[in-house]
């Protein structure tokens, strides 16, 4: 696993993948096996990505808003 980037969800998942934008590109996601947190994906929700040694996402967690408010 590689560190987590920042990104920022553009499109929920419902009957096909969420978007989001990490590192100037973006990437298709699901729920299921990816996200890790107890609330529901949201756009323009900051999340830290984890991704897989193939470059794939292995892991969503919601940053808490203050705290990317903080950051910005």
């Amino acid at each position: 696993m590689t560190p987590p980037l920042r990104g920022t969800i553009i499109k929920t998942p419902d009957s096909s993948s969420g978007l989001l934008v990490v590192d100037g590109q973006q990437k298709s996601f699901t729920l299921e096996g990816v996200w890790k947190s107890p609330v529901a994906p949201a756009i323009n929700m900051a999340v830290n990505v984890e991704f897989d040694h193939a470059g794939f996402i292995a892991g969503l967690t919601a940053i808490d808003p203050q705290q990317a408010a903080r950051e910005k």
